[in-house]
Parts: structure tokens; sequence; C-alpha cells
């Protein structure tokens, strides 16, 4: 589940067969887009990049490493190659009007989308060409730890990333804003759930280093943001937190419903701004939206 950027709507998962973009105030599905070709028996959806003025997507699937690049216009849509980075996840972007980078899976290498023969490929660029083109973001990646944080969501249109990070305990939550380059942190409410696991590090120089480290399944876990807040979300509950790290709301998880995702949204015409968690029943498929209202 992800904002819409710059839209007051939400786009979800359509059972791994399309997406739907649904307006949360309204109750209302706004549009249904279907999965083309091959991506649709391509497995698992790891990951969403969004362009920053709301227009496109691209969503990754690590099983397949195959990438599909759709319009939430109504407009084409393309299968991809994933970039080459070792693992699908930690994903690190800027994508703007005029072109997309991306980092991630505990690797230093850096790909731009470019279009070859009206089709969208990704290629691996120098340190020096995207520290030159996008100077903020470069320099705000180098504050987030490779090997002890996770991006957990990008918001393209604020120029900024959410992440965690276990370089010191208590664990931290924080944003990272490349176009200002203000970053803060807070600790997180409760301890963040790890487990050990092995990354492949690649640096620019091509040669891989396998480091252990502690990881953390991402599906119990969620970040998002709104002016100065962000809220954390756990399996059965969500927190507010303030830029001082104290905690200004509390939100459980309705009788035997779990969360599984959240995000804000902005306000429109009629409707305020809100935070939307998605939830899902432990004993059955059901699922809903909650939608609690946000003041600026």
């Amino acid at each position: 589940m992800h904002r819409r950027p710059i839209h007051p709507e939400i786009i979800i998962n359509d059972s791994d067969q399309g997406v739907q973009i649904i307006d949360p105030w309204r109750e209302e599905v706004k549009a249904l887009i279907p999965f083309i070709g091959n991506y649709r028996s391509a497995g698992t959806r790891d990951e969403w990049c969004f362009q920053a003025d709301g227009k496109t997507m691209l969503i990754l699937s690590g099983e397949n490493r195959m990438g599909y690049w759709l319009s939430l216009e109504g407009g084409s849509s393309y299968e991809l190659e994933c970039p080459p980075m070792p693992r699908i996840a930690d994903l690190r972007y800027v994508w703007d009007e005029n072109s997309f980078w991306i980092t991630g899976g505990k690797s230093h290498r850096v790909y731009k989308l470019e279009w070859h023969e009206s089709t969208p490929i990704f290629r691996q660029v120098s340190s020096i060409e995207s520290r030159r083109v996008q100077r903020g973001w470069r320099r705000t990646l180098d504050s987030i730890s490779l090997l002890d944080s996770n991006v957990l969501r990008v918001e393209p249109e604020q120029s900024q990333m959410l992440y965690h990070s276990l370089a010191k305990e208590p664990a931290q939550i924080g944003v990272a804003n490349w176009s200002d380059e203000m970053v803060w942190t807070v600790s997180a409410p409760k301890p963040i759930p790890t487990v050990m696991g092995s990354y492949s590090l690649t640096n620019l120089e091509g040669k891989s280093e396998s480091v252990n480290t502690r990881l953390f399944p991402l599906s119990l876990i969620r970040l998002a943001s709104f002016t100065n807040r962000l809220f954390i979300m756990y399996e059965h509950e969500v927190y507010s937190l303030n830029e001082n790290g104290q905690i200004e709301i509390t939100c459980p998880a309705p009788e035997n419903f779990r969360y599984i995702d959240l995000d804000t949204i902005p306000a429109q015409s009629e409707y305020p701004a809100a935070l939307v968690i998605g939830c899902k029943s432990i004993h059955s498929s059901n699922s809903k939206l909650l939608i609690y209202e946000l003041e600026a």
C-alpha cells in the first residue's frame, strides 16, 4: 500500500493481478489497472517506486527479477528487467520529472532508468555521474548507513526517505530529506523485530563481501510521515511520534485483526489529511482500511 504522490489516493495490490487506486474518504475504487503479458505470473511484488508527480509507478519482483512500468493515467505499460542489485529491498531512489536513479540491495552501485528503442532499461552509472546530477540525493544517501539501516519508504514528492537504523540501541527511525538535506531520527517506541542474516555487499569496484548482520522481516513494520511526525506500524499497533520522539497517538488494531500497511494522504477540498491503515482479519480473508483525520 502506498500513497499516490500529490494525490489524496491510495494504491493497493489487487491480488498480484494489478493495482487499485482508491479514494479512502469516498470509499471509492477510482481505477483498477491490470498487469498484462508475462508480469501477471511474475511472482511476489517486492517493491514499488513512484514518480514524484504520481503519473507512473514501477513494480519490482525479486523472485523472477522482473519489473513493470505502469502508467496510472491510462498510458502504456512496459515489462523490463530489474536492476542487477543483489537483493530487491532497501531501495533508495529519486524519481522526478526528468530522471529516475536508484540504488539498494546493500550495494553501492547506482542505476539510471533510460529508454532504448521504446523500452525502459536500467544502466549502471558511475558515482561521479550520479553525484553531478543528483548531489543532494547522493549526500543524503551517505547519511544513511548501508549496513545497519533499511529504507522502508521513499516519498518522492517530498524528496525524502523513511528508514530505520540498528546502528545503536534503542533502534532509531528517521526521515532523510535530499531537498534541504535535513535528517532527523527518534527512538522506536518498541524493539524492532530482527533476525540474523547474510548480505552480499558490493562496492563500487564490483567486489563482493558476505557480511552477517541483523535483518528484520519487512512485513512486520512500516513507516509513514506527515509534516513533522513519523508513524511506525507494528502488527498490532501504530504509534505517532513527533520530532522529539514523544508518542502523541497510539492506534491499537481492531480485535481479531492485524495491521499490514499504512500511509498518509494530503487534504483535498472537502476532506482533511488522513492516516490510512490497512488491516487484515486473523481468522479470515477479510481486510479493511481505517482512516484517521490528521491535523496539520
